[in-house]
């Protein structure tokens, strides 16, 4: 079995600006919900190895296996008026 993906582990191999802070859990409800509506600075990352109550585009569940996959949101703050709704298109 792999190590987890722990803060310790990650942190010193980050470089620029996303990734900071890194916010690790093994389960978790959402990445999302992690992120969504703090005051954490744009490029902050929530990650985990198995949630429980995921979203997938408009809204259909995201289910995953627990311990097979990794799951992550990237805090991004797009500037108004950005084409945001292409966002996961290009991302994808």
């Amino acid at each position: 079995m792999s190590k987890p993906l722990t803060p310790e582990l990650v942190e010193p191999l980050l470089r620029g600006r996303f990734g900071r802070p890194y916010l690790w859990s093994e389960g978790c409800a959402s990445t999302q919900d992690a992120l969504r509506g703090s005051a954490l600075p744009e490029g902050a990352v929530a990650v985990t190895e198995h949630q429980t109550a995921g979203r997938g585009r408009d809204g259909r569940r995201w289910e995953d296996a627990p311990g097979l996959g990794l799951l992550l949101s990237v805090l991004l703050r797009p500037p108004s008026g950005s084409p945001v709704q292409q966002l996961s298109l290009v991302a994808g």
